[in-house]
């Protein structure tokens, strides 16, 4: 996929191989990139890159939430909270999603109560994040 040029992805659109054509245009490290540095709307962590020191200062993704939605958006929250900011990766990197079919969205009313607590808090770290787990991990890791 990397050597493909612009008329093989031109061609794969066209035969519906893939949905969207824009993505994919090269329009460099423009200052649209930094307009949202602070908002965490719109953040999709299937597509995040954080530095391991970050993720491990707000004790990663709360394992407190269970079942559908919410635990990327708190993640992101805390992570802005903790003064890292994001930087938009729209048109930037390539990315391929696996099809899977929805998970049960039951919880997500009490998900979405949880995320708003950590709005209006000053909350950083997870409740029931990765340093419970941080003693299993090998040094140099």
């Amino acid at each position: 996929l990397q050597k493909w040029g612009i008329w093989h992805w031109l061609y794969a659109f066209c035969r519906g191989w893939i949905n969207r054509f824009l993505p994919i245009l090269p329009l460099g490290n423009l200052y649209f990139r930094y307009l949202f540095w602070d908002k965490w709307q719109g953040v999709k962590t299937c597509n995040l890159g954080v530095w391991k020191k970050d993720f491990i200062a707000v004790n990663g993704f709360d394992e407190s939430y269970c079942g559908w939605g919410y635990e990327d958006s708190d993640l992101v929250v805390r992570l802005i909270r903790k003064g890292i900011l994001r930087k938009d990766g729209r048109f930037a990197v390539p990315v391929l999603h696996l099809w899977h079919p929805d998970n049960n969205r039951a919880r997500e009313p009490i998900n979405h109560k949880k995320l708003e607590e950590v709005i209006h808090s000053t909350r950083i770290e997870a409740v029931d994040g990765v340093n419970q787990y941080i003693k299993f991990i090998p040094r140099g890791l």
